[in-house]
C-alpha cells in the first residue's frame, strides 16, 4: 500500500527518468513473493474461494462472472452439506405485437432479460450471504434502496421460493461500511446483535414487472428484487472492505488503466494472503509499475502546491505558483495556433495513452483536425485510437518540409533513446520535445 500510494517523484528519479532502485527492488520482491500475492491462471482455479470477491476493470466481465461464482458457491455448499435454496427466475415471452398468452421464454429472450434487468436468472440463498437490493422501496414501513446491502440470516424453504413467497433479510445501515466478517463462522453476529448495530429487517418480494422489448418478442421476468454481491468493477468496489478476500484479473484483455484503480484493488482485502491475481506474475509486475509511475496532469501541480505550503519551504515570504508551468494540460483553454509556419508535434491517443504519434506540419490546427477525422495519417486513422490529444508542439520552426522532417526524426530518436534506457512514462517522452527545441535553438545561435 505504501509503495502504491507514493508520488511519482518518489518512484522515478526526475533527473534520469529511471526507477529509484531501492523502491523498485522492494516492489519487485513483494510481487515475486508467493506468500504475499497468489497468482492463478484462470477464474476456475480452486484457489479462488467461493466467498472471494471478484473484481474486474470493466463492467461486462463483472456481470457475466456472477453465473460462474454461483456455480462455485453451489459446489462448495454441496460438498460441505450447507443448506441453501435456489430461486430460478420465471421468464416468459410473447410476440412483440401479440395480445396472446405468455409462454416460456427462449434462449434469446432470456439473454435480453439478463442484459437489461438487474434481477438475475438464478439466486442462491444461503445463510450469512450478502446481497444487494435491485429496486427502491415504495413502502415507508419496509424501507430499503437500490444497491443497499442486505444479509440473509435464515434460509427460506425451497417450497417457499418455488412459489415466490416473501422472506426476510436484514438491510445494512446505508452509507456505513460493513464492520462484520461473515466468513468467520465462529464469530458471526446474531440477528439481535445486527439489529442493535442499526441493521433493519426487510421483507423481500418479487421485483415490479418490467417488459423488455425486442423487434420480434417482448419478455418479462418474475424474480426477487435481490442480486448477489461478489462481482464488482474496480470503481464500484471503492469503500468496500471485502473480508472474504479479493480476486482480480490483470491480463492483456482486462487490466486497470489508472493508478487510482490499483490503489483501490489492493486495499479492499484485510490480509495480503487473501489477495489473488488472475494472470501472469511478470505481466502484472510490469503493468502495475507502469500504472503507479504514470504521470497525470495533477501530479506536478500537487507537488508544486505542497512545496509551497510545507513548513520546510525556505522560499519567498509570499510564494507564488507558476500556473502555466505546473499545470500545462488545459488544452481546452489554450487555442491551437492557426497561423501557417513550421511545427513539430506529438499526439497521444485518449483511448490508449501508450500510443503516440509524432509529426510535422505547416498548419497545426488543420493538421490536428485531420488526425481526429481519420484523414491525417495511416498511423492515426484507426477509430479505436481516436480521439487524439495534442500533448505538445514546437513552434517557430522554418516552414521548409525538409527541415521539419529532420526535427521530427530527432524527436523520434530522443524518445527511442529514452525507451532504450527503460523510460516508459509517456509524459517523459513528451518532454523530449524540449530537447528538440533546444537543439534547434543552439543551431540558430551557431549560425
Amino acid at each position: 500500500q505504501q509503495i502504491l500510494r507514493m508520488n511519482v517523484s518518489e518512484l522515478i528519479d526526475e533527473s534520469t527518468g529511471l526507477p529509484i532502485e531501492d523502491v523498485k527492488n522492494e516492489f519487485d520482491e513483494l510481487i515475486d513473493d508467493p506468500s504475499f500475492i497468489r497468482f492463478v491462471d484462470g477464474w476456475d482455479d480452486p484457489g479462488i474461494a467461493p466467498g472471494m470477491a471478484r473484481i474486474y476493470s470493466r463492467k461486462s466481465p463483472a456481470k457475466s462472472s456472477i453465473s460462474d461464482m454461483i456455480i462455485s458457491m453451489q459446489s462448495h455448499l454441496d460438498n460441505s452439506n450447507t443448506p441453501y435454496s435456489v430461486a430460478t427466475a420465471r421468464d416468459l415471452q410473447k410476440n412483440a405485437s401479440s395480445h396472446g398468452e405468455w409462454r416460456a421464454a427462449n434462449a434469446s429472450t432470456i439473454k435480453s432479460l439478463n442484459n437489461q434487468l438487474k434481477e438475475p436468472e438464478t439466486l442462491l440463498l444461503t445463510a450469512y450471504c450478502m446481497y444487494e437490493f435491485t429496486v427502491n422501496s415504495t413502502d415507508e414501513s419496509n424501507k430499503y434502496s437500490q444497491s443497499q446491502d442486505c444479509l440473509l440470516i435464515n434460509v427460506p424453504e425451497q417450497s417457499t421460493i418455488d412459489r415466490f413467497q416473501p422472506f426476510k433479510v436484514l438491510a445494512a445501515p446505508p452509507g456505513r461500511p460493513i464492520e462484520f466478517d461473515f466468513n468467520d463462522v465462529a464469530n458471526r453476529p446474531t440477528r439481535d446483535e445486527l439489529l442493535a448495530h442499526g441493521w433493519v429487517e426487510v421483507t423481500v418480494r418479487c421485483a415490479p414487472e418490467q417488459i423488455v422489448r425486442s423487434r420480434m418478442f417482448q419478455g418479462k421476468r418474475q424474480q426477487y428484487f435481490l442480486k448477489h454481491k461478489g462481482a464488482y468493477t474496480i470503481n464500484k468496489s471503492q469503500g468496500e472492505t471485502l473480508f472474504g478476500g479479493v480476486a482480480v484479473e490483470i491480463t492483456v484483455k482486462y487490466s486497470p488503466w489508472q493508478k487510482g484503480q490499483v490503489v483501490v484493488v489492493f486495499s479492499r482485502s484485510t490480509k495480503s494472503e487473501l489477495m489473488v491475481v488472475v494472470g501472469n506474475r511478470q505481466f502484472t509486475k510490469k503493468k502495475l509499475w507502469e500504472l503507479i509511475t504514470q504521470r497525470t496532469q495533477w501530479c506536478q501541480l500537487m507537488d508544486a502546491i505542497l512545496h509551497l505550503v510545507t513548513i520546510n519551504n525556505e522560499g519567498d515570504d509570499m510564494p507564488t505558483l507558476d500556473y502555466t508551468t505546473h499545470y500545462p494540460f488545459t488544452i481546452s483553454n489554450i487555442p491551437i495556433p492557426r497561423e501557417d509556419g513550421g511545427y513539430v508535434y506529438i499526439l497521444i491517443s485518449v483511448r490508449d495513452t501508450e500510443q503516440i504519434y509524432i509529426g510535422s506540419t505547416g498548419n497545426l490546427a488543420i493538421r490536428f483536425r485531420s488526425h481526429n477525422s481519420g484523414s491525417g495519417s495511416n498511423s492515426t486513422n484507426d477509430h479505436m485510437l481516436r480521439p487524439w490529444a495534442l500533448a505538445g508542439y514546437i513552434s517557430g520552426l522554418p516552414s521548409d518540409s525538409g527541415i521539419l522532417c529532420q526535427y521530427e526524426q530527432k524527436f523520434k530518436e530522443f524518445i527511442d533513446d529514452a525507451k532504450a534506457r527503460g523510460v516508459h512514462d509517456v509524459f517523459s517522452w513528451v518532454y523530449r520535445g524540449g530537447d528538440v527545441a533546444a537543439l534547434y535553438n543552439s543551431t540558430i545561435l551557431e549560425e
